[in-house]
């Protein structure tokens, strides 16, 4: 089996790539993101503005996509056949094109993806929602929440719970 690479509490902002993956582009192995920001990020005149994906699965937990693009798949696009993704507890909010891919090897449980539902149903994990998620100040880089963002206690119920002993955000 091939490897698997895991990055956490990581910032991936500012990347470009001439055709896919404009912060990550994965050829041989798989991916697991957990408290990743990964912003501004662009695939020109390709695919996967933030994460292109040509071989293993990718699971990103608690991550934060915004201001990303491409041409297909602003945060995530699937070159060729098999590789799958499952994003939870995730922000994916700002990206251009705005839509998240309804890809049958594609899942999501308890995100915030704007303009999406609802999801097909074989996709969704449950708890997704949409609406502003209201970062502090995302121009500057502060994807932190402010009150009232539909994201604050939102997450999944069955993870681990914030610092503040609720339910992640």
């Amino acid at each position: 089996p091939a490897a698997v690479t895991t990055l956490t509490n990581c910032v991936l902002d500012g990347n470009a790539a001439s055709e896919a993956g404009g912060a990550i582009g994965l050829l041989n192995g798989g991916l697991q993101l957990d408290h990743c920001v990964l912003s501004n990020n662009t695939a020109f005149g390709g695919d996967g503005g933030a994460i292109s994906n040509e071989s293993g699965d990718v699971l990103a937990m608690n991550c934060t996509f915004y201001g990303n693009g491409a041409d297909v798949g602003a945060v995530y696009a699937i070159i060729g056949q098999g590789p799958e993704a499952t994003f939870v507890n995730s922000i994916m909010w700002g990206n251009s094109p705005a839509t998240v891919p309804d890809d049958p090897l594609m899942t999501y449980g308890w995100c915030l993806l704007e303009n999406t539902l609802p999801l097909v149903q074989a996709n969704d994990l449950g708890g997704n929602i949409n609406g502003d998620p209201m970062f502090y100040d995302a121009m500057l880089g502060d994807f932190s929440v402010t009150y009232p963002s539909p994201v604050i206690d939102a997450g999944d119920p069955g993870s681990p719970y914030d610092p503040d002993n609720t339910v992640v955000d």
